[in-house]
């Protein structure tokens, strides 16, 4: 389960490593929604905005995928 940003750098080496398109882009998917799972959680328990934000694209950024620069 994915809980951190570590959580997301280690899912997206294990994406890259995938030969199999449709399996990696279903990982893709589950990847972005734990991304914004993550970052509602932290709007809940209190995480300065501003920070949350920063985080939210940061992670987004570094899937290099086209959804991260459309959410980003």
């Amino acid at each position: 389960m994915i809980k951190t940003l570590k959580d997301v750098a280690r899912e997206v080496d294990r994406i890259s490593k995938m030969t199999d398109d449709e399996e990696a882009h279903a990982a893709e998917d589950n990847l972005h929604v734990a991304v914004l799972e993550i970052v509602s959680r932290m709007f809940v328990d209190g995480t300065d905005p501003l920070m949350v934000t920063e985080m939210a694209r940061t992670a987004l950024e570094t899937l290099d995928l086209p959804f991260a620069r459309w959410y980003a």
